[in-house]
């Protein structure tokens, strides 16, 4: 029991110690990188309805779908989808980077696993363009998707188009 209290212990003061390392300016520096002005900026969880749509004639292929998406302060990001395009396979959880590029627009890269039976059947790498409208809204005029095998090979590619609410809590 003193050794389980003693580490907690530890961990907290390593905690303390990293917090106390980084620096205002870099703080500062970091949540610049989340806002957009007029408190357009990307921090938090959006309910996103994706399209996939035809990359050369931006025809619609097959019905829209939700995602989760959560943009984390430092410019980390995860996410969670109902698209029913995998059929047997399993979509993991997406994770990635993100960063604000001008004005109300972001750019996002994620990666997330497809498995089947536990094994790995492929990684779809998504990248997007948002562009936040208001405060609780934004809108993906484009996104590209690439699934690529275990052995680096592309598989597939395709696009698509999103529009995102963000959650709130309701007072």
């Amino acid at each position: 029991m003193k050794s389980r209290h003693k580490n907690l212990q530890m961990g907290v003061v390593l905690v303390i110690a990293i917090l106390s390392i980084i620096s205002p300016g870099s703080r500062a520096a970091a949540q610049g990188n989340e806002r957009g002005d007029e408190g357009r900026h990307l921090v938090g969880t959006w309910m996103v309805q994706v399209t996939r749509q035809d990359c050369q004639t931006h025809v619609p292929v097959g019905p829209p779908f939700l995602s989760l998406l959560t943009y984390n302060r430092g410019g980390t990001m995860t996410d969670s989808t109902s698209n029913p395009q995998f059929g047997q396979s399993v979509r993991g959880p997406g994770h990635g980077v993100w960063i604000h590029t001008n004005d109300h627009s972001y750019k996002v890269f994620s990666a997330a696993f497809v498995t089947m039976n536990g094994t790995l059947v492929s990684t779809q790498f998504l990248t997007q363009a948002i562009d936040v409208t208001t405060p609780d809204s934004y809108v993906v005029p484009a996104a590209s998707i690439q699934f690529v095998g275990p052995d680096g090979t592309i598989i597939s590619t395709g696009c698509a188009i999103a529009v995102g609410k963000r959650l709130v809590v309701e007072k």
